[in-house]
């Protein structure tokens, strides 16, 4: 082999890994907010005190009595609204109050604090669950599944930059 010839396959051979090597992985640069689900709280044969309930979103009255829910924590001022035996409330509300001493079962659902993703990966499922307001303010589309680990076809495509309400089990992001 010529000496010049030699000379270039050692440095095509030096060359060649770094160019063949993986790029690095891309990233949604943005957040990513979604509402987790709801969590389910219950009370059976519910006594008449105030149960303070952060972020309470709906009550399901399985009681026989009334139930009144409230904006403040401690049961104060007017109730927001009275809840009948054996009948179910979406609203917003910090406590609520059986009125009388029931039996039955009180069930009401606590909302938790929105969560972020900052950056989140490209092309890589992420098994988060969300029940309500979504905000994809990354520069990636977010496809939300009904189920874990992103099966068959996306539920909701959130562009960049925008919103939807959805319930979601698991989340990918898509260039």
């Amino acid at each position: 082999m010529a000496p010049t010839f030699r000379a270039a396959v050692r440095v095509l051979t030096l060359l060649l890994p770094v160019t063949l090597l993986p790029g690095t992985a891309c990233a949604a640069t943005g957040s990513f907010t979604y509402t987790p689900i709801s969590e389910l709280h219950v009370l059976q044969d519910p006594s008449a005190v105030c149960h303070p309930t952060p972020a309470g979103s709906r009550v399901d009255n399985e009681t026989n009595q009334p139930v009144a829910l409230y904006p403040t924590r401690n049961c104060a001022g007017h109730p927001l609204a009275h809840i009948s035996p054996g009948t179910t409330k979406h609203t917003s509300f910090e406590a609520l109050l059986p009125i009388g001493f029931g039996s039955g079962t009180l069930v009401y659902y606590t909302r938790p604090h929105p969560q972020h993703l900052e950056d989140p990966p490209s092309d890589t499922c992420r098994n988060i669950a969300g029940d309500g307001p979504v905000y994809n303010q990354t520069t990636s589309t977010a496809l939300l599944y009904r189920h874990p680990n992103c099966p068959g076809t996306h539920h909701h495509a959130v562009a960049p930059h925008h919103h939807t309400d959805a319930m979601f089990a698991s989340v990918l992001f898509v260039d």
